[in-house]
């Protein structure tokens, strides 16, 4: 048959098979105007299928030969059957690029794979660099609020310390001032007590001598008298004198105590200088701690700034891929879906060729029956014919004919029954290789479809772990940022126990330089105490002195006026006036020697209980006085009566 689909020739088989009894009626005509309207595309497309013979027109044939031996033609010949295996390498070449692209799939997915993982570890590595710059950044901000803190908490101390030294300066001013006017008012008080004195011999000499010249016989009395006044003055003006030595101590005392006081404040103001360069260099170096710590703020800001914007990108290309990967995943799929469907439909091509060839072997079979019937008949027929043209020949060969033909009939059935065997066991054969073929290729089909389900699982088994693998990450970050805050308390607590230690020394070097200037204190009020007791010693001694005198003049004033009642009126009037007029300045110099006393006792003792003493002795010694000095004009006025009743 051509390609248009005429026939050029046409067996025994074909003409029963068209019903056309001889070749004339069925060559070169159309075979397709044969077939049935709805198959003739399909005819079409089965002779372009045929027909088409690719590689350099080389197709692999399976072929399978049988001897004919004896044939009725007189002619040794093979009986060939050849079967096209390109359909069969066309199923391997397909499975063959299936596998190819598959492995070529998995290698993308492999690369796609790492890039994942790459990408995700330098996502880790910038999501620790930015973790680290984090804590960097806390770290220096808590430094800079440490440092802060501490400047803050040491320009208050140096405030406080200003403060207090300037108290101690206004303190020690007030105090000097006041000791200054209380030593003046005690120097006013000497030169008072100095100029009695000095005046006090020259009306005690005009007094004498005016008595001198009008009793030259009492003078005597006066005399020893004066003496006494004059030692017991003399004896006041030694404690003059030692009281100023000792006021000149206290001087000295308090000069050595304002030479220290001044000498601390200048250690104070050293130390306040020196704390002030020490705050003005620890300001400046933390200005420029402050600057570089902004600096690097701010270089650790676009750090950061630029660490997220390529975290960004690398999170766009992680989705990228990802969707690149999905991708990949469908085209896989979907060429796998479509390699199926091709392998399914190649199958059902080769199952549909199978039966087209066994139908084609039945029908082959099948002819060469007929043919072989055929040509047995036409045998028997020539046989028949010359066995009726040489019947009279012929008589003597005929059991030989006869046996030749029972011999031929005999072969030709065993040989037709040998064919057919061989034909079925072909067939059967084939079967079985399409079967096998079709089980590999089932098989095949499902170790392909069983790695796909398995790579899928251990695509999800990868999942999961990498899921759980950021679970685990985030849970170390976690742990970390702990970890961080746990550092930073304890951080801390450190500094605070550090300042609590700072402060604790500077406070122990507080309370140890307050207990000394306690203890100089305690020492200077004891030295003080003392000095006043022995002020008030000294002062009870001279006002025992004082009284003594008092009393002995009384005595004197008083057997005087007994004794000369009668003997001497009106000179004893004179005298009483005199002796008044002496004990009025005597009660002046014991005035002033009580009021210095007095001065002095409130300049080194400015307490109002040891004060009050003191000015109950000088009240009571000026009731004495004063009592005595009205007992002796009552003792001598009662003489003057007496002479003017006489």
């Amino acid at each position: 048959m051509r390609l248009d689909g005429v026939l050029l020739a046409c067996n025994d088989a074909a003409l029963s098979l068209f019903g056309v009894a001889t070749l004339g009626g069925i060559l070169k005509t159309d075979l397709t105007h044969r077939l049935v309207a709805a198959d003739r595309a399909k005819w079409q497309e089965f002779t372009t299928r045929v027909y088409l013979v690719r590689d350099d027109g080389a197709r692999p044939v399976a072929v399978q030969g049988i001897a004919l031996k004896d044939h009725p033609d007189g002619v040794d010949s093979l009986l060939l059957s050849l079967r096209d295996q390109s359909q069969t390498h066309r199923l391997e070449h397909s499975i063959q690029s299936a596998e190819v692209t598959r492995v070529g799939q998995e290698e993308r997915q492999r690369a796609a794979r790492d890039q994942v993982e790459e990408t995700i570890a330098e996502h880790r590595r910038l999501a620790a660099l930015a973790d680290e710059h984090q804590a960097e950044c806390r770290r220096l901000t808590e430094a800079l609020a440490a440092q802060t803190a501490d400047c803050e908490r040491r320009e208050a101390k140096f405030v406080e310390l200003e403060k207090r030294v300037e108290e101690s300066q206004l303190a020690s001013l007030g105090k000097e001032r006041e000791h200054r006017a209380r030593v003046a008012a005690l120097e006013t008080a000497l030169a008072v007590a100095h100029a009695a004195h000095a005046t006090r011999p020259s009306v005690h000499d005009k007094n004498l001598a005016q008595t001198g010249q009008q009793q030259p016989v009492s003078g005597e009395p006066d005399r020893r008298e004066l003496l006494d006044f004059e030692r017991r003055l003399k004896a006041s003006t030694a404690e003059q004198s030692r009281l100023r030595a000792i006021i000149g101590d206290h001087e000295i005392q308090r000069e050595r105590i304002a030479a220290e006081h001044q000498a601390a404040v200048a250690t104070l103001e050293q130390s306040l200088a020196l704390a002030n360069q020490e705050a003005a260099l620890s300001r400046d170096r933390t200005r420029q701690t402050l600057a570089e710590l902004r600096s690097q703020l701010a270089q650790a800001l676009v750090e950061q700034s630029r660490l997220a914007t390529r975290e960004e990108e690398h999170e766009g290309e992680r989705d990228h891929m990802i969707a690149e990967h999905q991708r990949a995943l469908g085209d896989l799929e979907a060429s796998k879906r479509e390699a199926l469907v091709d392998l399914r439909s190649q199958l059902s091509q080769a199952l549909t060729e199978q039966r087209q060839v066994a139908a084609r072997a039945e029908e082959e079979h099948e002819r060469e029956r007929h043919r072989m019937s055929a040509e047995s008949d036409l045998a028997r027929a020539d046989l028949e014919t010359s066995k009726r043209e040489a019947l009279a020949t012929l008589h003597s060969q005929l059991s030989q004919a006869l046996a030749e033909q029972g011999r031929l009939t005999a072969q030709a059935d065993e040989d037709h029954e040998l064919e057919r065997h061989r034909m079925s066991a072909e067939h059967q054969r084939g079967i079985a290789d399409l079967e096998n073929s079709k089980r590999d290729a089932l098989a095949y089909l499902h170790s392909q479809l069983s790695q796909t389900a398995a790579e899928e699982r251990r695509l999800a088994a990868r999942a999961e772990e990498l899921e759980r693998e950021r679970d685990r990450m985030s849970i170390d970050h976690e742990r970390a940022i702990a970890d961080l805050e746990t550092r930073r308390r304890d951080a801390l607590a450190e500094l605070r126990s550090q300042l609590w230690q700072t402060s604790s020394a500077e406070k122990s070097r507080l309370a140890d330089h307050i207990e000394e200037l306690e203890r100089e204190r305690d020492r200077m009020s004891a030295e003080h105490r003392r000095a006043i007791a022995d002020l008030q010693t000294s002062k009870a001694e001279a006002l025992a002195e004082a009284e003594g005198l008092l009393t002995e003049i009384h005595q004197a004033l008083f057997k005087d006026g007994l004794a000369g009642v009668e003997r001497r009126l009106i000179d004893t009037i004179d005298e009483t006036e005199r002796e008044t007029a002496d004990l009025e300045r005597l009660a002046e110099l014991q005035g002033g020697l009580t009021q210095a006393i007095s001065e002095m006792q409130t300049v080194l003792a400015p307490d109002d209980a040891l004060q009050e003493p003191f000015e109950a002795d000088d009240a009571s010694l000026r009731e004495r006085a004063e009592r005595t000095q009205d007992e002796a004009i009552v003792g001598i006025k009662p003489p003057a009566s007496s002479r003017e009743d006489s």
